[in-house]
C-alpha cells in the first residue's frame, strides 16, 4: 500500500512539477500550459474533496489504486482528463459562482480568521449531516430518536405461590 501512495505522489506531483518548471522556463506552448494549469486546478479540487472524505474512502478496497489510475487519466495527453473535467464541470461552476468566490477571497484577505471560521463551520455542518445519515443507514438503532425520553422498560417478575 505504501508503494502505491509513493507512486501517486510521484505521478501526481513530481512529474507535473517538472513540467511546470519547464513551462515557467518557457519551454512549452500556450496550449500545453493551459492543460497543465487545468490539471493543477482539478487536482487541487480532487485532493480537497479527498481530504474531507478520506475516512470514508479509506474503507473502499483498492482506493489507492483507483486514485493512481485517476491521476494518470487526468494527466494523459490521450485522454485529456483534466481539460475535460475543467471545461465540462469546473469552468461553468466557477463562472456561475465568480461573485461568491471573489467575495470570499476579499473577505479572506481582509479578515482571514472569520473567513476560515465561516468556511469550516459550513464544512462541519455538511460533514456532520453526512455522518449522521451514514450512521442511520449503517445502524438504524443509532439514529437520533424523535422521542424526548425513552419509555421505561417494564420488567416481569415471577411470584411464587408455594
Amino acid at each position: 500500500m505504501g508503494l502505491i501512495h509513493l507512486a501517486s505522489s510521484f505521478v501526481g506531483f513530481v512529474l507535473p512539477g517538472i513540467t511546470t518548471y519547464r513551462m515557467l522556463d518557457g519551454r512549452h506552448t500556450q496550449e500545453s500550459s493551459d492543460q497543465l494549469l487545468q490539471y493543477w486546478v482539478v487536482l487541487a479540487l480532487f485532493l480537497t474533496i479527498e481530504s474531507v472524505a478520506f475516512y470514508f474512502l479509506f474503507w473502499f478496497p483498492l482506493y489507492a489504486h483507483f486514485k493512481l489510475g485517476f491521476i494518470l487519466w487526468l494527466q494523459s495527453p490521450f485522454t485529456q482528463g483534466a481539460p475535460a473535467i475543467y471545461s465540462k464541470y469546473l469552468d461553468p461552476l466557477f463562472q456561475k459562482k465568480q461573485k461568491d468566490i471573489d467575495a470570499f477571497i476579499q473577505n479572506a484577505s481582509t479578515d482571514g480568521v472569520s473567513a476560515i471560521r465561516q468556511l469550516c463551520g459550513t464544512l462541519f455542518e455538511k460533514i456532520s449531516t453526512i455522518v449522521v445519515m451514514v450512521m442511520a443507514i449503517v445502524n438504524p438503532s443509532s439514529a437520533p430518536s424523535s422521542q424526548s425520553a425513552a419509555a421505561p422498560i417494564k420488567s416481569e417478575s415471577k411470584t411464587s405461590s408455594d
